[in-house]
């Protein structure tokens, strides 16, 4: 009797150690799978905020994915120890990635609108800079329109941020307005319609339209002044016809009725006297010599060229006695064509100053 019961509690004592052996190989088995999850899991997550920017999609694809690392995990547990430990092991870790799954997608909610209002406002902002300047409704409907887009994103944007933006945006909208004011000649720094313009805009504004309407009174009194040259030196070639065809008579009409209007009195003075003198039949040898290298000498910068067209003509004057009127009309001509496009280059060199000004005052 006594043997059996020693053998018993062998029995006993051999289960108790396969249970406890059962149980470690339980928690050993869950330990390894909860750890191939989550490395499976943050792994798929690091990949996941690369490749998907869609909010739903994100937050779908990682529940999903959580769903079958897990199924996958289960069944290739072997002991039902190992099962519910693995259970209660991964729980924590399985809420921690679907909260930060959640707090992604919101993000990307976020990211996903604010690109959408930076795109709305921006498209906004384009309207308002074609509306003409005077058009005060359109320009109201408009803004309108800008901020109540802005207030829509007010539950991802936050009360604070949709604050900021709505003042920016409508600072922006008022600065598009003066610069289309501007651009027309019609700003007034004066003018109600920029009140609520903060003071440092509003200067750049102002000093903006300073440096437009200095352009714009330099392109006018250059371009004026090229028209006065040209019609100047038109009549100056009728008059230089004329002294080649040897018809006084016509030269002094010319300069009579033309002349006294459109040339300059230096300039008139000049012609009144060639007129008088009988033209030579030969140039001066010596003076073409000297003179033609200086008539078709180029510079690289068109007011270093223009300088040296002036000074070229202005000595031309002088000696233009000693040549014949076919060569000094082909001096002439030539160092025309030169000014104008010493001139042209000059005004574009002007405008592109003007941009470049401007950049740096915005």
């Amino acid at each position: 009797g006594q043997g059996i019961a020693n053998v018993g509690e062998a029995l006993g004592r051999i289960a108790q150690v396969q249970q406890a052996k059962r149980e470690q190989f339980g928690r050993d088995e869950a330990a390894q799978a909860a750890a191939a999850v989550e490395l499976d899991l943050k792994t798929f997550a690091a990949d996941l905020d690369v490749s998907e920017r869609h909010p739903e999609r994100y937050e779908q694809r990682m529940e999903e994915r959580i769903q079958e690392a897990t199924q996958r995990a289960r069944e290739a547990l072997t002991t039902e120890e190992g099962r519910a430990i693995f259970q209660q092991k991964l729980r924590p870790a399985l809420v921690d990635h679907m909260v930060a799954a959640r707090r992604k997608s919101n993000a990307l909610y976020v990211e996903r609108g604010t690109a959408m209002l930076d795109q709305t406002t921006a498209d906004r902002l384009a309207l308002i800079g074609g509306v003409p300047f005077g058009d005060d409704e359109a320009f109201l409907r408009q803004s309108r329109e800008l901020s109540k887009a802005i207030t829509g994103a007010t539950p991802y944007l936050g009360a604070i941020e949709t604050g900021k933006r709505r003042r920016a945006a409508k600072m922006d909208a008022l600065e598009t307005y003066a610069n289309t004011a501007i651009e027309t000649g019609q700003f007034n720094p004066a003018d109600p319609r920029w009140i609520d313009m903060e003071p440092q805009r509003f200067e750049i504004i102002r000093r903006r339209a300073q440096t437009e309407e200095i352009r714009r009174a330099k392109e006018y009194d250059t371009a004026l002044e090229k028209a006065m040259k040209a019609q100047s030196d038109e009549t100056e070639k009728r008059v230089l016809d004329a002294i080649e065809a040897r018809d006084v008579a016509t030269a002094s009409a010319i300069l009579d009725v033309d002349g006294r209007r459109l040339m300059k009195p230096d300039r008139y003075e000049h012609w009144r006297k060639r007129a008088a003198e009988p033209p030579v039949e030969k140039d001066d040898p010596d003076l073409v010599r000297r003179l033609l290298p200086e008539v078709y000498r180029v510079f690289k910068e068109p007011a270093d060229n223009l300088r040296h067209v002036r000074a070229v003509t202005q000595a031309l004057d002088s000696v233009a006695r000693r040549l014949s009127p076919t060569t000094e009309k082909e001096y002439r001509n030539h160092l025309a064509s030169r000014a104008d496009s010493a001139q042209n280059k000059e005004l574009a060199q002007v405008g592109r100053d003007h941009s470049d000004v401007q950049g740096l005052i915005r």
